[in-house]
């Protein structure tokens, strides 16, 4: 009897290994290896293109080389000047642009005698909107420091007239601005200078000087 149930389990122990090892089998053919991920290819910094490249200064210099200045800034020469009819205060002034002539309304009647203007080479803002001033056309405006007791008017009298006034760093918009668009814009005066976020007005051949202004004063 014994060896009857003895012959049974060892019967049924080698079923059960049979049945577990088939098993393992399954599942071995069922679990598969990850496929490998192919190998990165290493970038060549020096096949880039010069504006991809890590720390290039091209693409920086070119991106951020200049700033729009809001004003047309040129040297104009004073040719001629008359009072105007209908303003005690007011000049009108015959400018010489360079490529063009135009006419400008000034109220610098109480700072200057008419001789003290004529033939001098002062700073004009070529894109401000035209405006009648007490019935006559000003084409543009001259810039002048004011201190509060002094006008004083910008001048660069090495340059020619038509030559560009600018800021190093800054392109000048040609775009038309009005009067109240300008007054937004804070150029002042320090050593008989005109600055702009601490950059000075020149031209290609000087620096633009102030008339006897303190510092300080607003340009306008």
């Amino acid at each position: 009897m014994f060896k009857f149930l003895k012959e049974k389990l060892k019967s049924a122990i080698s079923k059960i290994s049979e049945g577990v090892e088939k098993e393992g089998k399954v599942e071995e053919k069922i679990v598969e290896k990850p496929a490998e991920e192919p190998p990165k290819e290493e970038s060549n910094a020096s096949e880039l293109p010069a504006s991809l490249r890590a720390g290039s200064q091209t693409s920086r210099s070119e991106t951020c080389s200049h700033v729009t200045f809001p004003l047309n800034l040129k040297v104009a020469k004073i040719i001629d000047i008359k009072e105007h009819p209908n303003a005690e205060k007011l000049y009108i002034l015959d400018i010489d642009l360079g490529a063009e002539k135009r006419q400008l309304v000034a109220g610098l009647k109480p700072y200057y005698k008419e001789e003290e203007l004529k033939s001098k080479k002062i700073i004009v803002v070529t894109n401000l909107k035209y405006a009648k001033l007490r019935g006559v056309e000003s084409q543009g405006m001259l810039l002048a420091g004011d201190d509060g007791r002094n006008v004083g008017v910008l001048t660069a009298e090495h340059s020619n007239p038509g030559d560009k006034v600018y800021l190093e760093g800054f392109e000048n918009s040609n775009k038309e601005l009005s009067f109240d668009e300008f007054l937004k814009i804070s150029i002042t005066v320090k050593n008989s200078k005109a600055y702009f976020e601490n950059k000075e007005l020149k031209t290609d051949k000087e620096i633009v000087r102030a008339e006897r202004v303190k510092d300080g004063a607003r340009v306008r």
